[in-house]
């Protein structure tokens, strides 16, 4: 997948929604997205270091570039929330992103039309990139964007692992988080061109607490409210209880669904076929052995009960998520899912000899570097982090300004090591700098 004189460039969690409709020039009250300016100048100082330094960049996108959840069902046709069972839905989501987005698109497509590679890697909020049609037509945007249609021959869509022998694994990040885990990623409903895709109970709690926030604040003027106070307020006002019954209701039968779908995913027979029949072909094609990738399908099993146990212990603890300032701490004693994860897949991979110094994941909006050995420079697990806002109107987050963080890899002919560092974009100097307290 990658050159030796390769430079890997990784960011992740941009949740691009509608943006600002480019007919009233109204932002929509979903966005946290707001930096699609710094973004443009971020590639765009790429494009111009490879010219004036003589190296290759490669752009990773690691998963939650768009956010389909978060288009609203008046934007496209029908699907508001959810995962849409039909093409047509998911598209006209991608066109009203793009429109709301104009210069990320457009940055992208002078990024691939200057020569360097576009992988994208979908999350749990763009899961429909996915179906051939949706990817098609993300690939004809980029493409577009840029001036050129050849570029689209440089853009590629990665379902699940991004794996470069002897350097690095990367994915997303979902399939270890419990509420976002899809139980069959790769499976039927995911892949074809019409069907549902099942989606994840934290897609239905997305949906749930977005239908709770405009029903207490229609207008949307108030501060954005995460889980812990719309539920307060909902309990602290009876008569809203009862208007937004139906809402808990539909969130009921959404637990249950997942009850239902996670026992029938969980059955041996039912996880064996998946697993011969769809992951054994998928690893030939990545590079990766079988029995590790269905060691690491292994990895993500997590139950219902596990699931509604772990929920019960936290409930909702954040009132938003928001991008994060790094931290560099052994593993020992403060893993969470993802560094678990990622000591666990570097173990698996070992066992089929195709261990990689790094790992890359997203989702968790935390940039982090985190040794997985204690004592030992690698393995190292890396987060990119993300670039949104999740505040009123794009307010930045209350702990600093915004933080623009990525993972770059380097690995150079003639050097033993490659060498890997968490940084962020100084929109406002133009640098690149090592994010603080990283360890980068």
């Amino acid at each position: 997948m990658g050159g030796a004189d390769e430079t890997i460039i990784v960011v992740s969690d941009f949740h691009l929604a509608t943006g600002r409709d480019p007919r009233t020039g109204v932002v929509d009250r979903e966005e946290s997205f707001f930096h699609d300016e710094a973004f443009t100048r971020f590639l765009d100082d790429l494009i111009r270091r490879a010219a004036t330094e003589q190296r290759r960049f490669r752009l990773l996108i690691l998963g939650d570039l768009l956010d389909f959840l978060r288009v609203r069902a008046e934007s496209a046709d029908g699907a508001g929330g959810q995962p849409s069972a039909q093409d047509r839905t998911t598209l006209a989501k991608l066109e009203w992103i793009a429109a709301g987005h104009p210069h990320v698109f457009e940055a992208l497509g002078r990024f691939v039309a200057a020569g360097f590679l576009l992988d994208v890697v979908p999350g749990n909020h763009d899961i429909e990139l996915l179906r051939p049609a949706v990817q098609a037509r993300f690939v004809e945007i980029v493409a577009r964007s840029g001036g050129g249609s050849r570029a689209a021959s440089a853009i590629t869509v990665h379902p699940w692992i991004f794996y470069v022998p002897g350097l690095l694994y990367a994915e997303h990040g979902q399939q270890y988080h419990d509420v976002n885990a899809f139980p069959a990623l790769l499976g039927p409903g995911s892949t074809q061109q019409s069907g549902q895709i099942e989606p994840p109970l934290g897609s239905h709690l997305e949906t749930y607490l977005r239908s709770l926030r405009e029903a207490i604040d229609p207008a949307g003027g108030e501060k954005r409210l995460g889980g812990r106070s719309l539920l307060q307020a909902v309990r602290e006002r009876p008569s809203l209880m009862l208007r937004t019954a139906p809402l808990h209701a539909r969130f009921a039968a959404a637990v249950l669904g997942e009850m239902s779908k996670r026992s029938r995913f969980g059955r041996p027979t039912v996880r064996a076929a998946y697993r011969d029949e769809v992951l054994r072909p998928y690893a030939a094609v990545i590079g990766l052995d079988p029995d590790a990738v269905a060691a690491i399908d292994r990895l993500s099993a997590i139950s219902f009960w596990q699931m509604t146990t772990r929920l019960a212990r936290r409930a909702v603890t954040r009132s938003g998520v928001r991008g994060g300032r790094g931290t560099d701490r052994p593993l020992v004693g403060s893993a969470t899912y993802l560094h678990r994860a990622a000591l666990g897949i570097h173990r698996v991979l070992e066992v089929s000899r195709q261990e990689v110094p790094f790992y890359v994941f997203g989702h968790a909006h935390r940039a982090e570097r985190v040794p997985l050995v204690l004592g030992a420079a690698v393995p190292v697990y890396l987060n990119s982090g993300s670039w949104t806002t999740f505040g009123p109107r794009g307010a930045a987050p209350d702990d600093g300004p915004p933080c623009f963080t990525y993972v770059k890899i380097a690995h150079q002919s003639g050097t033993a090591i490659p060498s890997a560092h968490v940084l962020l974009w100084n929109d406002a100097t133009g640098r690149h700098e090592p994010l603080p307290s990283a360890g980068s």
